[in-house]
């Protein structure tokens, strides 16, 4: 057991280590160590501890942030600077390990300490290792400035741990982590192995160094014409009082065409554009414009990528922690991203999230950057008409910039950025060109390796970079486009998803955002069922995060104005949203309604999520024609044909009513809501119920909803929305909804809390239907139906 001698100053240093045999200086500065000098100028021997500190950072350093082993060193100068610094000067005396390390009621640090034995110093190896070591440092120096008695001197020391802290402290560049791994070092051969190893490396250095001078000079010369000839250049400008600064900032440019890594294309356009900005007066405005290509050109990123390897665990988990729900939509992106991993292309189809607006798409997007180790840029699309604006402007004017799409791989600053398309559904054209067709050459992954964008000019290499479209409505992305994409539908959020969104998101991110997250908010069950049901009305969670802000809003206010808040807790019951947020906003029609002639529940879809529409039938006499009112489109007008025509068709069999009694009456068809536009094929079942009601004055169930696009021959086609249509039923009230049997697979599909409490059944035709829909209450005298026609 080795003995722990009596404790002794120790001053911790940073950035360097200091070796036994050699000197130093040292400029210090801090109270500890300043302390730690004062106390053992007051002793005999002038000795000290010496040790680097681990976090050089550190002003004051822990115990553990001090490395084990150090030196003693003795004072032989200290001399006093401004500003409170002194200068020491110390000289290496041996290794030491520090023991029971710990502070001086004075305000210094003080050790004990043990001495540090070295192994296998009688080696027969130790003389091997030290020739090969000689013979290294004589390649090294050889040639060098370094005099040969210096290096003599070295050489001549017999002492082998001597020659080696020598070496070791000599050497400036070493890395302290690689000095202090020396000093720590107990077998002598494995010290003369790590010194041996480092000149090794030096010496490579040196060769390449050498190979590059060589290389440089060689490539001056091939280029000493040019040079004179700038000089030459560079003196007619000094005699025409050219600036200073003009040519700082011409050499600046020109030194980072040199530095710039980029395709030969791209650099030999710069060169050919600095030329031409040399030779132009410098208040010209096509220097101004070229100036600004130029940079333009040296800001691109053309070979900065940064995308890791894609890690489908962890891109797992980023989607698990960021979103709740929406698994179908999370088994794709990851089914995508696991394509793309084997493939090590981006040649699959451009993913395109379909959804209405606050499901979630940018975030997902966000995401799967986050999960692929990108960096995230988002151009929105929304208005955009001028094919410029994707492909940039012709440098024919002064204001011409690069397009939408070069502007944000710059913004990125890589080459494979995750580039978001946000709102692709919105792109429209006029006279300027068609920004659609623009895209189709970007998102193609067979031509997106050459774009060229107008105002740059130079093919530019799209190829690595990860694109993601967005939209509400995908019946409005150009088909082209969509040929391009796979779509992703995010049909909304269900009650149950919402529920637990608001809880385990939205309140505490609200909370965080109006400083009350030192409250413990809380919402009861009723109170949070009424905040989604009744105060909003949307398939993502939008409007009832803006709901929640404005709760959190006001509980602040209470706070600072000095309302008490018991026990710093808060929980918002039902009748705290009418305090808060006033009267519920929405109201479920259907619920209130009742069971009438022509009255029909038809499931609709909007791009805002699934709504009830409550068509209204009605027939007067007239000469047999159709009327249509509600701001429908063509293909709605379309739908109430067939209906009409359908039930024409089976009106005689079914209920007993012939052509005489189809020409004395006008049959009206009306969508209420009728400043909201409404178009698509799926009321067709609705309409046809309807009008079956009001020909055979048949009352029908207000229990009931459908949805479904009808055929002249009275078949249901399939449809789509279908999340969002049984959502909203659900909402309404409804009990029973009827839909396409084509509709069956993606039935299975839906969450079970969505079915729950729910009637579904799937219909071939409208027959079964209408018979299922009317209600016999009351029937004109001169014509009696029995129920049991209606089922036949």
């Amino acid at each position: 057991m080795r003995k722990v001698k009596a404790a002794i100053p120790l001053m911790p240093v940073r950035d360097v280590v200091v070796f036994p045999h050699t000197n130093i200086t040292f400029k210090v500065g801090r109270d500890l160590s300043k302390k730690a000098i004062e106390a053992v100028l007051r002793t005999e021997n002038r000795e000290m501890a010496v040790v680097m500190q681990k976090k050089k950072a550190e002003e004051v350093p822990e115990l553990d942030d001090l490395n084990k082993v150090g030196v003693i060193c003795s004072i032989i100068q200290v001399v006093e600077g401004l500003g409170g610094v002194c200068h020491i000067f110390l000289e290496g005396k041996k290794r030491i390990r520090l023991k029971n390390t710990e502070w001086d009621t004075e305000g210094y640090l003080k050790t004990g300490t043990s001495p540090f034995a070295t192994r296998n110093k009688k080696s027969s190896e130790v003389p091997k290792l030290r020739k090969i070591l000689e013979v290294s440092l004589h390649d090294y120096f050889d040639g060098s400035k370094m005099s040969a008695d210096f290096l003599q001197n070295i050489l001549d020391i017999d002492d082998d741990e001597k020659f080696l802290d020598l070496i070791a402290a000599g050497f400036y560049d070493m890395k302290t982590g690689d000095a202090q791994k020396i000093l720590e070092t107990t077998d002598l051969i494995e010290r003369y192995e790590q010194v041996t190893s480092f000149i090794k490396l030096q010496l490579e250095l040196k060769d390449l160094e050498e190979a590059i001078e060589l290389n440089v000079k060689e490539k001056f010369e091939r280029s000493q014409k040019e040079y004179f000839i700038h000089e030459q250049i560079n003196a007619l400008r000094s005699e025409l009082t050219e600036s200073k600064q003009d040519l700082e900032e011409e050499d600046e440019l020109s030194s980072k065409i040199d530095l710039l890594d980029a395709p030969v294309s791209v650099k030999s356009k710069l060169n050919e554009e600095y030329r031409r900005y040399v030779s132009l007066p410098p208040m010209s405005n096509e220097s101004a414009v070229i100036r600004t290509y130029i940079e333009t050109l040296l800001s691109l990123p053309w070979r900065v990528f940064k995308g890791s390897p894609i890690d489908i665990g962890k891109a797992e988990k980023i989607l698990e922690n960021d979103h709740f729900g929406l698994s179908e939509v999370k088994e794709r992106i990851l089914e995508y991203l696991a394509v793309l991993k084997l493939k090590g292309d981006l040649k699959a189809p451009i993913i395109c999230l379909v959804g209405p607006p606050g499901v979630g798409k940018t975030s997902i997007a966000s995401s799967v950057a986050k999960a692929t180790g990108r960096n995230f840029v988002r151009v929105s699309l929304g208005g955009i008409k001028d094919e410029a604006e994707i492909r940039g402007h012709r440098r024919t004017y002064i204001s011409a910039l690069p397009g939408k799409i070069i502007q944000h791989i710059k913004k990125s600053g890589v080459s494979d950025p995750l580039f978001l398309l946000d709102e692709i559904d919105k792109l429209s054209s006029d006279y300027k060109g068609d920004p659609a067709s623009a895209l189709l050459e970007v998102l193609d992954p067979e031509q997106n390796s050459s774009f060229i964008d107008h105002y740059v000019d130079i093919e530019f290499d799209l190829s690595k970079v990860l694109f993601i479209a967005t939209a509400n409505d995908k019946t409005m992305i150009p088909p082209a486009l969509r040929d391009r994409m796979e779509i992703i539908d995010i049909e909304g959020y269900t009650w149950f998803e919402k529920n637990n969104i608001a809880r385990k998101f939205l309140v505490p991110k609200q909370k965080q955002y109006n400083g009350i997250e030192k409250i413990g908010l809380s919402f009861t069950k009723d109170a949070m069922n009424s905040l989604i049901d009744s105060y909003t009305s949307e398939s993502g969670v939008r409007e009832l995060e803006r709901k929640i802000a404005s709760i959190c809003r006001k509980i602040a206010l209470e706070k600072v104005g000095g309302k008490s808040i018991v026990h710093n807790r808060k929980t918002i019951s039902q009748k705290d949203l009418v305090d808060y947020l006033g009267t519920a906003k929405y109201s479920d029609k259907t619920r209130a309604g009742e069971s009438g002639i022509g009255l029909v529940n038809g499931l609709a879809w909007t791009p805002y999520g699934g709504s009830v529409l409550q068509m209204e039938v009605i027939r007067y006499p007239g000469k047999g024609d159709i009327k249509t009112t509600g701001s429908i489109g063509d293909i709605m007008k379309e739908s109430v044909d067939i209906a009409v025509s359908y039930v024409k068709s089976v009106a005689g069999e079914m209920f007993g009513v012939g052509k005489e009694e189809w020409e004395k009456y006008t049959i009206h068809v009306h969508f209420p809501e009728g400043a909201v536009p409404k178009d698509g094929p799926s009321a067709g079942m609705a309409v046809a119920v309807g009008v079956a009601s009001v020909m055979t004055n048949s009352f029908v169930r207000s229990d009931m909803g459908m949805t479904g696009e009808l055929t002249l021959r009275g078949k249901v086609l399939k449809v789509g929305g279908l999340q969002s249509k049984i959502m909203a039923a659900k909402k309404a009230g409804i009990k029973t909804v009827y839909l396409p049997q084509a509709n069956d697979q993606d039935l299975i599909k839906l969450p079970e809390e969505i079915k729950k409490g729910l009637t579904i059944k799937t219909v071939g035709t409208a027959k079964s239907v209408i018979a299922e829909s009317l209600m016999v209450k009351k029937f004109d005298k001169n014509r009696s139906i029995s129920r049991e026609n209606l089922y036949q």
